[in-house]
């Protein structure tokens, strides 16, 4: 969906890979028609994974460093937040209504405008900065999540 942020997260990617080439994005979700033209431009640093099973989402989690939820728009929670959340992730978010009230800026994420610059520069930023990232990723798995979560 516009309102996930993808089309800003792939205009502020090529400014990433122009200073660290092997990094690498990978999109888990659908629908991905809409952006295979895009990807396709970026090559081989960028996956789409759209015909996993949700379960597979913990290995992709395992191999990442940053988590992105950058929402254009919205008021509701994003779900995937306490799961990036859990898994210990540095996460990168909008700050945006339903983002903002679970991440604290600088303390559980990194809270950005959503704008494709803001992105490049919050992606570059936690790059270059392992300490950092290692303070978000601690301090986002110690956060009391708000909400019930239920596991079945």
């Amino acid at each position: 969906m516009p309102y996930q942020g993808v089309d800003l997260t792939l205009d502020a990617f090529p400014a990433v890979l122009d200073r660290y080439p092997n990094t690498v994005l990978i999109l888990f979700g659908r629908p991905v028609e809409p952006y295979l033209e895009r990807v396709e431009q970026l090559g081989n640093n960028v996956f789409l994974v759209d015909n996993e099973p949700f379960e597979r989402l913990p290995h992709y989690l395992a191999i990442s460093d940053i988590a992105l939820v950058p929402r254009i728009y919205g008021h509701k929670r994003a779900w995937k937040l306490p799961i990036y959340m859990m898994a210990g992730k540095a996460i990168i978010g909008s700050d945006t209504e339903g983002i903002n009230t679970v991440i604290e800026h600088g303390k559980t994420g990194w809270l950005i405008p959503p704008t494709p610059e803001s992105m490049t520069v919050a992606l570059l930023h936690l790059i270059e900065n392992e300490e950092l990232r290692t303070m978000l990723q601690s301090n986002a798995l110690a956060e009391p999540k708000t909400g019930m979560m239920l596991l079945f």
